[in-house]
C-alpha cells in the first residue's frame, strides 16, 4: 500500500535528500594504501551496529590520523544517522560524541540532517517495517544484498508536524529502552 493512502492528510511527504545535506559512504583504508591499527580513529563497520540502534566500540576498527584526514567524505559527525547498504541492509544508528573522530567504509551510508531536530524521527523511521518491506522489494532479485545512494535518496518520509514527530520519537525510544531491559535480564 502507498504511503500518500495511510499518512494523515496534514503530514508531509517528503524523499529523505530534501532533509539531508549529505548523503553519501565511506571508503575502505586497505583500497587506498592504508591499514588497520590496533589503535587510533575509530572506523565503524556494519559488524559494529546493532539491529537496535546501538553501537559494539569493541567491534570498531581503528585507523591512522592521516587515513583519518585523507578520507574526508568519510568523516563522521556528531548527530549523524549511519544505515547499513550492504550486507546486513537497514542497521541505523545516531552518531554519538564519544565515538569522535571516526569515519566508516562503503558499506555503510552516512545520511546528514539538514536539521538536527528531526534526527530521533528519521532514525526510528528508517527502523520500521515500511522501510524494511522496501528494502526485501528492492534486494528480491540480487544475490548479494545492497542499497544504493540513490534509492535511500528517493525513500518516501512521511513528515508530521514537529511536536507529532517528537512523540513517535519518544513512545518508540521508550520501548527501545524497555526492550533493552528485557535482553539484559534474559542474558542474566
Amino acid at each position: 500500500m502507498s504511503l500518500e493512502k495511510i499518512i494523515p492528510k496534514d503530514w508531509g511527504l517528503i524523499n529523505l535528500s530534501e532533509l539531508t545535506s549529505l548523503i553519501t559512504k565511506g571508503t575502505t583504508p586497505t583500497t587506498n594504501g592504508f591499514s588497520y591499527l590496533e589503535d587510533g580513529v575509530n572506523f565503524v563497520k556494519v559488524e559494529s551496529i546493532l539491529s537496535n540502534g546501538s553501537f559494539i566500540p569493541s567491534k570498531f576498527a581503528h585507523v591512522s590520523d592521516d587515513c583519518h584526514d585523507s578520507f574526508k567524505r568519510s568523516q563522521l559527525n556528531e548527530g549523524d544517522i549511519l544505515f547499513t547498504i550492504a550486507g546486513a541492509l537497514g542497521r541505523s544508528a545516531i552518531v554519538e560524541s564519544y565515538m569522535l573522530p571516526a569515519n566508516t567504509n562503503q558499506a555503510v551510508a552516512i545520511i546528514r540532517l539538514k536539521n538536527l531536530k528531526n534526527k530521533e524521527y528519521i532514525f526510528h523511521y528508517l527502523r520500521g517495517d515500511y522501510v524494511k518491506n522496501l528494502i526485501e522489494k528492492i534486494n528480491v532479485s540480487t544475490a548479494q544484498a545492497n542499497l544504493s545512494l540513490g534509492q535511500i535518496n528517493k525513500f518516501k518520509i512521511p513528515l508530521p508536524p514537529f511536536k507529532e514527530q517528537q512523540k513517535i520519537a519518544n513512545i518508540l525510544s521508550t520501548v527501545d529502552d524497555k526492550i533493552e531491559i528485557i535482553n539484559q535480564q534474559i542474558t542474566e
